[in-house]
């Protein structure tokens, strides 16, 4: 038995039965076979994609749309770390620091909690912005 679909609860469940082998997802891109998605199982689930992934993100799709104001303040607020997880380095956050500052992109399963890396792109970019203005005043008084 190399792998299994189960129906756990609500869930649908891939599970694969071979001790770090990889989860593979191909598909025909026009004629040529590609490896969209590679899950290393020997690497405690990374995964790798064969091109961009992206988030839907058009303006039709989204309402109360407003600009985020002190973003400066909330990076100031934030704290960038190095860590070991599964004994492999890396840098990041700490979901529990961050749902302080911006809760929205904290997200809770029922036992971890994750940060939606990239919606925090948003508050970086409005909190150069204000640097800039503020370099911009520095120099005309200067």
């Amino acid at each position: 038995l190399i792998g299994q679909i189960n129906m756990a609860t609500d869930d649908f469940i891939i599970t694969t039965s071979v001790s770090d082998k990889d989860f593979i997802i191909k598909g025909n891109d026009g004629g040529s076979s590609v490896t969209a998605l590679t899950i290393d199982m020997s690497a405690a689930g990374a995964a790798t994609f064969n091109s961009t992934v992206t988030e839907n993100s058009d303006e039709r799709l989204k309402s109360n749309i407003h600009t985020i104001d002190n973003a400066l303040n909330m990076v100031g607020d934030m704290r960038g770390v190095y860590f070991t997880k599964d004994g492999v380095a890396g840098t990041g956050v700490i979901a529990q620091e961050m749902e302080k500052v911006l809760p929205e992109v904290v997200k809770e399963n029922d036992e971890f909690k994750s940060v939606a890396y990239g919606q925090v792109v948003g508050v970086l970019i409005e909190a150069i912005k204000e640097l800039k203005k503020e370099v911009e005043t520095l120099k005309e008084d200067s």
